[in-house]
């Protein structure tokens, strides 16, 4: 195969179509680079500029279309917290597997720490409980808990990589689904780990400490900033115009 037909091949291989050229050469400077072929023989592709051209865009917008979709099954992974400024809950890892997501935050700023999130991903029903014990299955955190009869099973400290909570402050537990509106209502969980259920998009927070009025105080969440997917595809378009132009 001559030098243009490899180059052919393999631009048709990258955009994952197959090469009608077989034994021509598209016309180069008004000269035929293969001994063998005619300009009446020529296929198609060499003549109409303007359907190239338009291959090209089609071929720029199913791109700029992937990307929307990679960023939306992106925007669906972690919890989005406020749409409008592009606010996600920063998750630091994940557990478990399923088609329903909640997860767990833990702030530990009254002990000069920061504030962690994690994901965990499970089926049909489960509990707080259950989300704690894959992540010490998982070697994610350390998690010291007591069963009282007749009350349920709660949270001494957690512990994660090197920071450690005052068991003396305790643990406060309030709950959280938001909508991504950026407004985040808590609500006090009043249970044990071990009957307090999971839902989708649910929000387990945990802050080292409570009120002089021994109220709850809801953790704040780690978030990170993501760019709109319609603004990154076009970002993508206008990429990919650009080394056309080149």
């Amino acid at each position: 195969m001559d030098t243009c037909l490899q180059g052919v091949h393999r631009g048709a291989a990258a955009v994952g179509v197959d090469s009608p050229l077989t034994g021509h050469c598209l016309k180069t400077g008004g000269k035929t680079s293969g001994t063998d072929s005619k300009p009446e023989d020529l296929p198609d592709l060499q003549r109409p500029t303007r359907e190239h051209g338009s291959g090209e865009m089609y071929m720029s917008v199913r791109i700029a279309l992937l990307l929307v979709g990679l960023l939306s099954a992106t925007a669906t992974a972690d919890l989005m917290i406020d749409e409008s400024e592009g606010l996600m809950l920063d998750v630091s890892y994940w557990s478990g597997s399923g088609s329903q997501t909640s997860y767990l935050v833990l702030d530990f700023e009254p002990t000069g720490g920061e504030q962690y999130a994690f994901g965990f991903r499970w089926d049909d029903e489960a509990t707080v409980l259950d989300m704690f014990e894959a992540f010490m299955q998982d070697n994610l955190l350390e998690i010291a808990m007591t069963t009282y009869d007749g009350f349920g099973t709660f949270v001494d400290n957690f512990t994660y990589g090197d920071e450690t909570g005052d068991t003396s402050f305790y643990w406060g537990h309030s709950f959280a689904s938001p909508d991504g509106s950026g407004d985040v209502p808590w609500t006090a969980a009043n249970n044990g780990v071990d009957v307090e259920t999971l839902s989708d998009g649910l929000i387990s927070g945990w802050y080292n400490g409570f009120t002089d009025e021994f109220d709850v105080i809801p953790p704040s969440l780690p978030l990170v900033t993501v760019p709109a997917p319609a603004a990154l595809a076009l970002l993508g378009i206008a990429g990919l115009s650009r080394r056309r132009r080149r």
